[in-house]
């Protein structure tokens, strides 16, 4: 059967806990073959990424309690507000704002200005969006310079 652990595992052991996958899922998720992904753009990632090759979001399975590591996870979680990739509710404005509050102390206007402009509309670009945009713009300068080149010898 599944093996849960936690701290509050031993407070709530006496009660009966239904998990809702089935054992094959489980199976699956915790095999040898099994591949990690990135929770932003569903990259493959190698064992023992931290950061996500394609997109830079952190990805490490300890990230979130590593004494460096973590502060990438808080910047994702900001960005994620004034970027566009998450639908921006009052309840999220207000969390986000108040969460920037408590991270940035003095800064947080800062970041405010950026939740605005969100708000609004305008949207800070996304680095995977900006990387396609650089890739694109690379594999076009090369098909430009080869037909450049072919028009030119011939």
């Amino acid at each position: 059967m599944k093996r849960y652990n936690g701290p509050l595992m031993k407070l709530i052991s006496g009660f009966d806990i239904k998990d809702p996958w089935p054992e094959e899922v489980y199976d699956e998720l915790n095999g040898p073959d099994a591949v990690e992904l990135c929770i932003d753009c569903l990259e493959p990632q190698k064992k023992g990424n931290w950061l996500c090759h394609n997109c830079g979001w952190p990805t490490g399975t300890y990230n979130n309690v590593m004494d460096y590591m973590y502060i990438f996870s808080i910047g994702a979680l900001l960005r994620s507000g004034v970027d566009g990739s998450v639908k921006l509710t009052k309840l999220r404005i207000f969390g986000l704002a108040l969460f920037s509050l408590l991270e940035y102390t003095v800064f947080a206007p800062f970041y405010w200005y950026r939740l605005y402009n969100a708000t609004k509309g305008r949207f800070l670009p996304r680095r995977q969006h900006r990387i396609a945009r650089e890739r694109k713009s690379e594999q076009d300068d090369g098909i430009n310079s080869v037909t450049s080149l072919r028009d030119s010898t011939s």
